[in-house]
């Protein structure tokens, strides 16, 4: 991935804007129609024992910006590929016409190419998948053409029904208004070609020596492995990892979300996954396969989650990008009929049959709807610092071998840039979405600092906690999650307000987060996943003293980060922000402020009272004295982020019992809001 930076502005190809559906990603094997397209010419069948007569102009297959073919291999598991004509770039794809299933009893033969053929969507033990009606599992009954089986599905064209094309139409609109108005017509990035290319083992030493300098550099690399299934996801995989390491890569197959993470957004459980700097993290299958098929198993809800998810998946991929992450997305392409294939002959083998679950067979009846919704997928995804690589599974030896040519030529190029001293991915915006616009914030020198209660201390305390035990009860039978979040100057009040909150609330529902300088793990990763890690599951409450504003305040004021780095916090933030709320979080956000003098009173108390000494230290003098810049930067975090799901409260607390009491008054009208009259019962 190398990207040339510019002298001022945004480096032109950083400007990762999603890219055109009919400019870009071609159907990946939709084939015109053809004179007497009317009768389905064929249906689908196993490959003949016999050598195929020759056909003058033999069809060839298509896929978009495909990695470059290797050469053909003199390899047993060709023979066995009837249906497997190498990809080359620049042609269009072109489907074998599928023929009625007959007799499906042929002899596996080479023990290798059954290996190629396992799963890659290694699940964790289940029992055995009932075999389709098309497959009973006897030769005899295999002799006549299912009823329900591939065959049985009656078509006039090669091109999607009218309901299909309705329905993708309807996912093109939907990216494109989640997206924006604005879509370019950038191509995605070609791999050169590559001549005479080495033998794998070759291959895999030049591979693992880069992955020592990209462990020594520290860039952290994500490459995603998708396909639909029996694509060899899996048997892929094993093979580019042999290349590799193992102390510094990690795999993570991607299926249901478990029970736990169904309690967390969506995006949680990856982005928790993200590598350590100079690790590496392998996806087999990822957001966007769950995302297709969440398409299909919502259809009627799809307008509503679709834009949210795909915005979210952008979002991800964009900050990674541009903090500093390597991202290679791979689909492993196969046609119909070697889907079909595949999936049968893992069928008849009892090692493998467990594997075989009749969403696999639903993804092959309805593979042209499938196929199309990872093209659109695809084609708004395909990001200039996170591209897609669409390879022929057909030969998984082949596919093997180009998706590691792919993985060498990105390491070169990401080293290469290190060398170099370029950051061209450090961008101050946030590229790919349009920005979340602010609702502004007055300066803090506006605020009225000498408020007191107009009413009795202790009564106000013990009416709001009695509230807000039992509205906590109500938020965990309602599964609704809930972040109260804690900023302010030093000796603000923060602890204490934190206090008062906890003692009215069951310690088995919330977590206290302490946020101090990052550890060693936490500054190896984006500065955001600590706090992805802490988030609460749904119906729990976690209060943050101290958040990931630190990033625009402490690290922007003492230089801990780059100039891009905090510019780009903000958008970071907000959308960060968003997905809490949109999934259904109630969200509180506290800036604590007090005056100048009533901080150096509160300092001076502090250092001569022997049981709070502890709380005053020498950097909190040392950053009163740059109280002006603090203050430049809060006012303009104030006005960047303050939105209208996830408002700032400042609190006026020079009157420290004021500001308690405005912060469970805050946080309990937030809850009764969100519960509206079951916070009555």
């Amino acid at each position: 991935m190398s990207v040339q930076g510019s002298a001022s502005g945004l480096p032109p190809d950083m400007h990762l804007k999603p890219l055109d559906n009919a400019a870009l990603l071609k159907p990946l094997r939709k084939a015109p129609d053809r004179a007497g397209a009317g009768v389905f010419p064929a249906q689908i069948k196993p490959a003949p024992d016999a050598e195929p007569p020759a056909v003058p102009n033999p069809p060839v297959v298509k896929i978009s910006h495909a990695a470059p073919q290797a050469p053909a291999y003199d390899d047993e598991e060709d023979d066995d590929d009837s249906d497997s004509t190498p990809l080359r770039s620049g042609e269009r794809a072109e489907k074998t016409p599928p023929a009625a299933p007959g007799a499906f009893d042929y002899d596996d033969g080479d023990e290798e190419e059954d290996d190629e053929d396992e799963d890659d969507d290694f699940a964790p033990l289940r029992s055995p998948a009932p075999r389709s009606a098309y497959d009973s599992g006897s030769d005899e009954e295999e002799e006549a053409p299912a009823a329900d089986g591939p065959a049985s599905r009656r078509v006039t064209s090669y091109r999607p029904t009218d309901e299909q094309m309705h329905m993708m139409e309807l996912m093109k609109k939907l990216f494109e208004k989640a997206l924006g108005p604005t879509l370019s017509a950038q191509q995605p990035p070609q791999a050169a070609p590559v001549q005479n290319p080495a033998e794998a083992d070759d291959l895999r030493k030049v591979l693992i020596a880069l992955q020592q300098k990209i462990r020594e550099v520290g860039i952290p690399v994500v490459i995603v492995i998708e396909g639909l299934s029996a694509s060899g996801k899996g048997m892929t995989m094993s093979r580019l990892i042999e290349g590799l390491d193992s102390r510094g890569y990690k795999t993570h197959p991607v299926r249901k979300p478990n029970c736990v993470e169904e309690t967390y957004p969506a995006m949680w459980r990856y982005w928790t996954q993200m590598p350590q700097k100079g690790n590496i993290a392998l996806f087999c299958s990822s957001w966007y396969s769950e995302l297709n098929s969440a398409c299909f198993a919502c259809e009627g809800e799809i307008a509503e989650f679709l834009p949210k998810r795909l915005n979210e998946i952008i979002s991800m991929e964009s900050q990674l990008v541009c903090d500093g992450t390597l991202i290679l997305k791979f689909f492993l392409h196969v046609t119909q009929q070697e889907q079909y294939d595949r999936l049968k002959k893992r069928e008849k083998k009892k090692s493998t049959a467990w594997l075989v679950t009749d969403r696999d067979h639903e993804q092959n009846k309805r593979y042209d709807e499938y196929m199309k919704g990872m093209d659109d997928l695809m084609s708004i995804t395909n990001l200039s610092g996170a591209p897609w690589h669409v390879l022929d599974a057909g030969n998984t030896k082949a596919c093997a071998q180009q998706m590691m040519q792919t993985v060498i030529r990105a390491f070169e190029d990401a080293l290469a840039e290190r060398r170099h001293n370029l950051r061209p991915w450090d961008v101050p915006a946030l590229p790919n979405l349009s920005p979340i616009p602010p609702l502004g914030f007055p300066p803090l020198s506006s605020m009225d600092l000498q408020k007191h209660l107009d009413v009795p201390y202790t009564d106000a305390l013990r009416d709001l906690k009695k509230r807000l035990n039992k509205l906590q009860v109500m938020l965990y039978r309602r599964g609704i999650p809930m972040l109260v979040c804690f900023e302010g100057w030093d000796a603000a009040g923060k602890g204490g307000a934190i206090r008062r909150l906890t003692a009215a609330m069951d310690a088995r529902g919330f977590t206290v987060v302490p946020v101090s300088a990052p550890t060693l793990t936490e500054l190896d990763h984006h500065y955001m996943w600590r706090f992805w890690t802490a988030l609460p599951p749904k119906g729990h409450i976690a209060i943050f003293d101290r958040t990931w504003y630190g990033r625009v305040m402490v690290e922007r004021v003492e230089s801990l980060c780059t100039v891009p780095q905090w510019q780009r916090a903000y958008e970071e933030i907000n959308r960060f922000e968003k997905l809490l709320t949109d999934d259904g979080a109630i969200l509180c956000k506290f800036w604590l402020q007090i005056d100048p003098d009533t901080q150096l009173e509160r300092f001076e108390a502090r250092k001569d009272d022997p049981e709070k000494q502890w709380k005053i230290t020498d950097e909190d003098w040392r950053n009163r004295e740059k109280w002006p810049a603090y203050e430049q930067a809060l006012n303009e975090m104030l006005q960047r982020t303050h939105t209208a799901f996830a408002p700032w409260t400042v609190v006026e607390a020079n009157d420290k019992e004021y500001a308690r009491i405005k912060v469970l008054r805050t946080v309990v009208d937030a809850m009764e809001k969100r519960l509206g009259g079951d916070g009555e019962d």
